[in-house]
């Protein structure tokens, strides 16, 4: 049995590209890409972070296979799994 490693980490520069990838092949297969995907993940630190949001990915083995941005302000939360932004 292999062991599974999670970990949680914050944005970086380093992993945009990647991520903006990954999430324009999921939107792309179950939605489809719109103007706010667009600026969003091309501009994450401008239209998330410091808007006051955060964005955090989880690292699967050393692997970077998820992201979740979470904005502030009436409490919502905004990922890509979630489509009522």
């Amino acid at each position: 049995m292999s062991n599974i490693e999670i970990e949680i980490v914050e944005f970086s520069d380093e992993r945009s590209e990647q991520i903006k990838t990954l999430n324009y092949e999921w939107l792309e297969k179950y939605f489809r890409i719109e103007k706010g995907d667009v600026i969003s993940l091309s501009n994450p630190k401008e239209q998330i972070i410091e808007k006051g949001g955060f964005i955090y990915y989880a690292k699967l083995n050393n692997d970077t296979p998820a992201l979740l941005p979470i904005s502030q302000g009436r409490g919502h939360v905004h990922s890509p799994w979630s489509r009522d932004v």
